[in-house]
């Protein structure tokens, strides 16, 4: 892997009210990461961070890559961004072209990200159109479209019926093959079956960093987070 991040002491507040206070990572490895914390703990705005959406403190995040992306990070949002008057290849050229990938190769790439996310019954068909199930994939594929190594997931699976959700987590393990992935979520269950690593951010601050490979540890998450948010450990 030669992408790497870290943060060193990131703070961030909404109009004074801090949300984000003097917190610290280190990534080095592939893998998919969990970030958990209960609503409105901050984990869709250290996403934002990350991704640039947000202002961060000055060189609190620093990415270290050599594989010559422009922008190694790609992001979905809870609620994925696209116009929904283009259809799905269109979507995906334009969040190409944002991604600054030159016109010799963009149509390469957009196939690939099709692929991934399988839209190839619907690349034509107007994003606007789409079930929740696909529109999700149609993120994630915009996402994904200039090979990012970091991919910051925001609740990927909200709202989606049991099917989707299966779907949607087979296609982060195959994209976890080539790129780290961070899933913010509040759903237990899903991190337990999706990640090896589990960040709990609780009052600003990541509470616990630990390894979850295995399934013994992954079976204790829920006991683990419960001790956490109530105090149990800090």
């Amino acid at each position: 892997m030669t992408f790497e991040l870290e943060i060193s002491n990131l703070h961030f507040s909404y109009e004074k009210q801090p949300v984000i206070t003097g917190l610290s990572l280190q990534i080095s490895q592939a893998g998919i990461i969990g970030l958990l914390g209960l609503n409105g703990e901050g984990k869709s705005t250290l996403l934002k961070l990350l991704a640039g959406i947000l202002p961060a403190t000055d060189n609190s995040i620093h990415f270290s890559s050599a594989s010559g992306n422009i922008n190694p990070i790609g992001f979905l949002p809870e609620r994925p961004l696209f116009y929904p008057e283009l259809s799905v290849t269109e979507n995906i050229h334009f969040a190409g072209q944002i991604q600054g990938i030159d016109s010799a190769s963009i149509s390469r790439h957009v196939d690939e990200a099709v692929q991934m996310c399988q839209l190839s019954e619907k690349y034509r068909q107007l994003a606007g159109n789409l079930s929740k199930g696909f529109q999700q994939r149609l993120g994630l594929a915009m996402a994904i479209v200039h090979q990012p190594e970091l991919l910051l997931l925001d609740e990927p699976t909200d709202g989606l019926d049991p099917q989707q959700i299966a779907e949607t987590h087979q296609l982060i393990r195959s994209l976890a093959e080539r790129s780290t992935i961070i899933i913010s979520s509040h759903r237990l269950d899903e991190i337990s079956q999706l990640c090896d690593r589990l960040l709990v951010l609780h009052n600003g601050k990541f509470k616990h960093d630990a390894d979850i490979s295995d399934q013994q540890q992954r079976k204790n998450i829920t006991a683990l987070f419960n001790s956490i948010i109530n105090g149990a450990e800090s």
